[in-house]
């Protein structure tokens, strides 16, 4: 099963649930995902001058959360940031409800605009109704990843990334081999509030073992929009897809929006709400999510 979150990085493989790359029908509004590229993309607008992935309010450009497209900006030299989350998911295949947690993820800066990233195992818990109800948890895959800003400047933004799935995960959830996804991401800002971004990525995953640990590659775009109207409030709106969904299956696309607050400058809170377009991307109908974003130093 994969996730609107677990879709982003495209780490975790379809078993006919859903997770992550990753959120879900139960209630409110989550916004996860920044995603690797496109959550600079509104705070970039609302710096028109100097570095937006450094400005005031740098952290909402900063945080890969909430969104499935990752952001432009690395975390700054000597500094954490870690995102966590939580997904409430109206599964379609099959038919049921679950949830999954912590959705974490943590970004090392390093010197030169280099960033490391760490993608720890998701619990994933998902029931199934009908005639006979069924129960699966388990954990998805570990994954390790590493991103760069090509270019920062004060109105537009480009960034390459590479995310390696390692064979780890329990047999429902898990990748039962190694999975790659190879992401370029660009970010520009449109007058004082409006941003647009693009991230296009190339996937190689495994399904997990119980679904027959089979490879398929996938190309998967992303578009993002975003309206900040101060550096402490962010709005955002996103489709995005892939072209395999999994082993012999077509293509899929989900959209999701949200909402971001920047509580503090190194602290972020956030809301989403995704729904399904076409295809099975990701196996769920909807899903709603909340989380948070922490910036700090380690040196």
């Amino acid at each position: 099963m994969t996730t609107p979150r677990s879709n982003r990085v495209a780490l975790a493989g379809t078993s006919g649930l859903s997770l992550q790359f990753r959120r879900f029908a139960h209630a409110f509004l989550s916004v996860p995902i920044a995603a690797c590229f496109f959550g600079t993309v509104a705070h970039a607008s609302t710096v028109p001058s100097g570095n937006p992935c450094r400005g005031a309010g740098s952290l909402l450009a900063i945080l890969n959360r909430p969104t499935v497209a990752d952001s432009t900006c690395v975390a700054p030299p000597g500094r954490i940031v870690l995102e966590a989350g939580y997904q409430a998911i109206d599964q379609r295949q099959p038919e049921g409800r679950g949830f999954n947690l912590p959705e974490l993820e943590l970004s090392l800066g390093l010197a030169d605009r280099n960033e490391l990233i760490l993608l720890p195992a998701n619990y994933i818990n998902q029931f199934s109704g009908g005639p006979a109800p069924s129960r699966v948890a388990g954990y998805g895959p570990t994954s390790l990843g590493f991103r760069r800003e090509v270019v920062s400047h004060s109105l537009w933004q480009l960034a390459a990334e590479e995310i390696v799935a390692l064979p780890s995960g329990d047999p429902n959830y898990g990748s039962d081999g190694w999975g790659s996804a190879t992401n370029a991401i660009v970010s520009i800002g449109i007058g004082a509030h409006w941003g647009v971004a693009f991230m296009a990525g190339v996937t190689s995953e495994t399904t997990p073992r119980n679904s027959g640990g089979r490879r398929f590659t996938s190309f998967n775009p992303d578009w993002v929009v975003t309206y900040a109207w101060d550096n402490r409030y962010q709005l955002y709106g996103e489709v995005y897809g892939q072209s395999k969904v999994g082993p012999g299956l077509g293509s899929g696309a989900d959209a999701d929006g949200g909402f971001q607050y920047l509580i503090t400058p190194h602290f972020e809170v956030d809301a989403e709400l995704g729904q399904r377009i076409t295809g099975s991307l990701g196996g769920f109908d909807n899903y709603v999510g909340i989380g948070i974003g922490l910036e700090f130093p380690y040196d």
